[in-house]
């Protein structure tokens, strides 16, 4: 992680097209970058799950819309929300302090922190707007393809910040998050620190049956066209991948990343729907996913050359379980390639199909 420079206090905020309150964001200002292992001691990297970033995404208006600020005339940047949760024996509020690379540098922290629900044992759950300096919005999509950001949550507690360098993305001292518009700005956090959904205690590799992730290919339209989806950073293929749990199971969800980009992170579809036809004694879903894995409208060479990795899973009362019965080792995930347009069948007789 480089230093920050040292900047001026910014002007007093002139007007905002944007309310403020819980869901948008305040005027962000500039801070000092984080200045690890100077002898003052005031910033720490922390691994003590003293402070943890659990996910970030594209914030939403109350109209439905992608959320903007618009601190001036002229600018407004994209928002964006990140859950921060802290230790109950910390004090102090989360932020987020960020910058955008092609911007000089300089950091910014954001200025608006609330706290919500839902936060796991032992911890304080925040949502953290921030928008200020980040990503212009209104860029095209080959900009915000080329915009990189970097985060790192923190918190001030006894007169030292500390930077969360819980998850392994960005274990090291010098290490920061980096978001991008080829994974559309979205962070989803590794399971760590009694993460929301799982803990690392408590995630396993299945080869009972569990869950099974049976098909995947393109999804479809009802006009029998590929399908797409679009957001505020762009149009993505959709996929459609059918995984199967016992019956009574809760409903299956996937976790997959562009493993052609080695900077993507990891993203997890739970749009799973029930279908017919499932095997005896399962109940097979159909869980589609896009964002963040292979945009739309690029060369047929990108699109032959890209890679998608995934793993299915389904969250019960003793874990989450990972599908590791058609690829037994726990560190192998599937790989489907844009060469074989995406494809991929289980072998037949797996798990009573």
């Amino acid at each position: 992680m480089k230093h920050g420079k040292f900047l001026l206090p910014p002007l007093l905020a002139l007007f905002a097209c944007a309310p403020v309150g819980p869901d948008a964001p305040t005027a962000d200002v500039p801070a000092i970058g984080p200045v690890l292992g100077a002898a003052d001691g005031f910033d720490i990297a922390d691994r003590e799950c003293n402070v943890v970033l659990r996910s970030v995404t594209r914030a939403v208006d109350a109209d439905g819309r992608p959320g903007t600020f618009c601190p001036g005339f002229s600018t407004c940047w994209m928002t964006f929300e990140a859950i921060v949760e802290i230790a109950d024996a910390v004090d102090g509020v989360p932020q987020v302090l960020y910058r955008n690379r092609a911007d000089f540098g300089d950091w910014y922290s954001s200025n608006s922190a609330y706290e919500i629900e839902g936060a796991a044992d032992g911890f304080r759950r925040y949502r953290v707007m921030f928008a200020e300096a980040g990503v212009r919005d209104g860029m095209s999509a080959t900009a915000y393809e080329r915009t990189d950001l970097d985060l790192i949550a923190y918190v001030n507690d006894r007169g030292s910040r500390l930077f969360d360098h819980n998850d392994p993305a960005y274990a090291g001292d010098f290490d920061a998050l980096v978001l991008n518009g080829r994974s559309s700005f979205e962070f989803s956090g590794a399971p760590v620190c009694g993460g929301d959904t799982v803990t690392e205690e408590s995630a396993y590799a299945d080869r009972s049956c569990d869950v099974i992730l049976r098909k995947v290919g393109r999804a479809r339209e009802a006009d029998g066209r590929p399908a797409t989806t679009c957001g505020a950073t762009g149009c993505f293929l959709t996929f459609a991948a059918r995984v199967d749990v016992p019956e009574g199971s809760p409903a299956p969800g996937l976790r997959y990343r562009n493993a052609s980009d080695r900077e993507s992170v990891w993203f997890e579809s739970f749009e799973a729907t029930a279908i017919e036809n499932s095997p005896f004694l399962f109940q097979s879903y159909e869980i589609r996913f896009a964002v963040g894995g292979v945009r739309d409208g690029v060369s047929a060479r990108a699109i032959e050359s890209a890679i998608l990795e995934m793993v299915a899973f389904v969250d019960l009362t003793d874990g989450r379980a990972y599908d590791h019965n058609e690829r037994p080792g726990d560190l192998e995930n599937l790989f489907v390639h844009g060469s074989d347009d995406f494809r991929f069948e289980a072998r037949r007789g797996l798990c009573g199909s």
